[in-house]
């Protein structure tokens, strides 16, 4: 039952509506479990890593698609975006992040 990861690029959208900040990190991952615990059941491990994979570009996709239209809506939407991005632009021009201390970066 993969058709319901069809419905991942649409889910940043979520980021619009009232809750949406929280709604995207929790539902996101329900267009993936049916098809990922099928394989992971059937021990067909290489292909749930693929649909995760496949899950994980849709994702980024809808994300980045909502960024260049609304990128006001994404940054008040998207749970800790606006920090991400300032970290993230930060280290591509300093080289310095927590990416570069696993005890900064690892929980």
């Amino acid at each position: 039952m993969t058709w319901p990861l069809l419905l991942t690029p649409i889910l940043p959208l979520l980021a619009l509506v009232p809750g949406g900040k929280w709604a995207l990190p929790l539902v996101a991952p329900l267009t993936l479990w049916p098809a990922f615990r099928g394989r992971v059941k059937a021990e067909d491990y290489s292909r749930a890593w693929t649909l995760g994979i496949v899950w994980a570009c849709l994702l980024s996709l809808g994300v980045i698609v909502l960024v260049l239209w609304l990128p006001e809506a994404a940054r008040a939407g998207i749970l800790h975006g606006e920090t991400y991005r300032q970290e993230m632009f930060g280290w591509i021009s300093t080289g310095i992040g927590r990416e570069n201390d696993p005890a900064g970066f690892i929980p």
